[in-house]
């Protein structure tokens, strides 16, 4: 019987049936099922079929949402970030940028210095201080130097009582052609009224002379959360990118903008100049050279011609395939980013592995493997290792790459 012919064949009444069966275009779709009813007419029998969902056709009818609660959904997220936005564009207005004043200071063994906190960035109001202090200094937890500068906040006419902050003096005290270093210290002031008056005292154990430059800043008591605020502020940057609810860029301009209007709203919003200090831009420069070269790649088909290149080197050989597929990604994650590499690879290696009968997902994790070994094998492999290798202070703080 030929195909054509099979197709007329006359199919019993009331009898379940795949769709299927009755259509060869559905082959393959034939997860609903239908039921026959005969009906005869002069031209011969039809048959008519009555739909019947399947549990599983069910379940995922009602997994689906309808337009209408996703455009709900949808206004309630652009509200919320809206409304968010808002609020930290209006806490940044309301609170000024950080003036970058401060004080020349000279001491010595036999002359202290005594600044005067009241009224100078420090109203009543601040349960804390923070001292900015830049000069000819070391980094403290090291205390290399039997030469240093003390600092200590008290109350005016009250004695010394906590212990003092100490800054060791650095050997090359003129730093010819070298740059001052700063260095932060909060203070708590232990208040009884408002108007208690405080005073910074600078001392020194040196005969020579020490100039330094000393800057302070008043803080309400909220700061003491500040890592909380910090964590808080990331976790739901995290949420916005990994649940995908709105562009990974986006949520990155967000939780900037919420830790710029958290540190305006404790009392320390930072000045333009400031902020642009912070970037990193030969770290971001490298960064972006990489991905333009992954998106040429990604464009111009180099993985899927490297895949099909391992394919024939390998002949059908598993094992093969899988050493070229995993050398391939270790080499390339040397020099590009290691995220973007894996992406790119992923779909190549399913489309193998579905050629070979494989398991894709013990292929893909020896892949990561070797993409995150390939990628600290060079110092341009990841992100950290470019941080380390272009940022000044961690190379003089003796870590190097090697």
């Amino acid at each position: 019987m030929s195909d054509k012919e099979s197709y007329k064949t006359e199919i019993p009444p009331d009898e379940d049936v795949s769709l299927m069966d009755t259509t060869p275009l559905l082959y393959g779709y034939g997860s609903m099922h239908t039921s026959t009813s005969g009906k005869t007419l002069d031209n011969g029998q039809i048959h008519t079929f009555e739909m019947k969902d399947t549990d599983k056709e069910k379940k995922k009818r009602t997994c689906h949402m309808s337009k209408e609660t996703k455009q709900l959904l949808n206004n309630i997220k652009i509200f919320v970030l809206l409304t968010a936005t808002v609020i930290c564009a209006v806490i940044m207005s309301i609170n000024y940028e950080k003036e970058p004043g401060g004080f020349a200071v000279t001491v010595s063994e036999d002359e202290a210095h005594y600044l005067n906190l009241s009224g100078n960035n420090v109203d009543g109001s601040a349960a804390y201080v923070k001292i900015s202090v830049t000069g000819a200094f070391e980094d403290p937890k090291r205390l290399s130097s039997i030469y240093n500068v003390t600092f200590v906040v008290r109350r005016i006419g009250d004695e010394i009582k906590e212990i003092p902050w100490t800054l060791p003096i650095a050997k090359d005290i003129t730093l010819e052609g070298g740059e001052p270093n700063t260095f932060h210290q909060l203070f708590y002031l232990d208040r009884d009224d408002p108007d208690d008056e405080y005073e910074l005292v600078v001392s020194s154990n040196t005969e020579q002379t020490v100039g330094l430059f000393v800057s302070f800043n008043g803080l309400p008591k909220v700061v003491e959360g500040q890592v909380i605020y910090a964590a808080i502020i990331l976790f739901l940057v995290y949420v916005l990118i990994s649940l995908d609810l709105v562009h990974r860029t986006l949520a990155a301009m967000i939780g900037a903008l919420a830790a710029l209007a958290t540190l305006a709203a404790i009392n320390e919003r930072p000045s333009l100049h400031y902020i642009m200090n912070w970037i990193d831009y030969e770290t971001l420069a490298l960064l972006w050279g990489m991905m333009t070269m992954v998106a040429i790649f990604a464009d111009t088909g180099v993985f899927d011609w490297a895949a099909l290149v391992a394919y024939k080197l390998a002949k059908g050989r598993m094992w093969v395939l899988i050493t070229i597929l995993c050398v391939f990604t270790g080499v390339v994650s040397a020099f590009l980013d290691n995220v973007t590499t894996i992406l790119l690879m992923t779909p190549v290696t399913i489309r193998l592995c579905e050629v070979l009968s494989l398991d894709p997902k013990l292929v893909l994790i020896a892949e990561v493997l070797f993409s995150n070994v390939g990628g600290t094998a060079t110092a341009v492999g990841d992100p950290p290792n470019v941080i380390i290798v272009s940022n000044k202070e961690i190379q003089e703080a003796g870590i190097d790459f090697v």
